[in-house]
């Protein structure tokens, strides 16, 4: 029952049964609590006293994937380039691992890495306050003022606003 309780959610309770169900959520839930997929796979099929059905292995490790494509750092350092070329040619032997086609993400403290004489940072706090780059004309039209450079205001423009043409970039 406990692992039920931890990997599934509770649909209906009798006085001697109850019904559970897998969701996307339940299995999350219970993958953060530390559960491998092995073990979720050998709990269902200890449950069951049968091989689970294929296609319920299958959408159990889909649900599995999504949660590791998700990383989470509080405190990081992303470097990004001007083409994925310039990016390419940066990251051979240094301390930092690809995360996109344009930005590579330190593995270790900066002030420990030696960088390339000239080498410049700019600097965002996303825990304090944003730098103020959006500039909104009385007719709604909203212009980005590439202040210093951020990662996160132009998906959260796409959300709201449509581009003028296809070719312009936040």
């Amino acid at each position: 029952m406990a692992f039920l309780e931890r990997h599934a959610e509770r649909t209906q309770t009798h006085s001697h049964t109850a019904h559970y169900r897998l969701t996307r959520q339940s299995v999350y839930t219970g993958l953060e609590s530390g559960t491998t997929l092995a073990d979720l796979f050998d709990g269902l099929k200890a449950g069951a006293q049968t091989e689970l059905p294929q296609n319920v292995m299958v959408e159990l490790r889909e649900w599995a994937s999504l949660r590791e494509r998700i990383v989470l750092h509080r405190t990081t350092s992303l470097l990004e380039f001007a083409t994925p070329e310039a990016l390419q040619s940066a990251a051979k032997g240094m301390p930092w691992r690809v995360v996109n086609e344009r930005f590579l993400l330190i593995e270790q403290k900066p002030e420990n890495i030696a960088w390339p004489a000239g080498f410049d940072f700019a600097h965002i706090n996303y825990a304090g306050p944003l730098p103020k780059n959006l500039s909104i004309t009385e007719h709604g039209q909203i212009h980005l003022k590439h202040i210093v450079p951020d990662l996160i205001i132009a998906d959260q423009l796409d959300q709201w606003a449509v581009r003028f043409s296809a070719s312009e970039q936040l």
